[in-house]
């Protein structure tokens, strides 16, 4: 029997584009939803766990 429902792609981002988004974020003061959109990201809540971590 086949699985049915929404299936969510696993990717890996490197570190290079995660810097690029991230940067593009702060430089354009655009919020983390509009950077999610723009850069085809499925959650911004992503996009906030990537600043966390540089944070720390």
């Amino acid at each position: 029997m086949e699985r049915v429902g929404l299936k969510i792609p696993i990717a890996n981002n490197s570190v290079p584009f995660k810097l690029n988004v991230l940067n593009y974020m702060v430089q354009s003061d655009a919020s983390l939803m509009d950077t999610a959109a723009l850069f085809q990201i499925s959650s911004y809540t992503l996009l906030y766990s990537w600043q966390k971590q540089i944070e720390d």
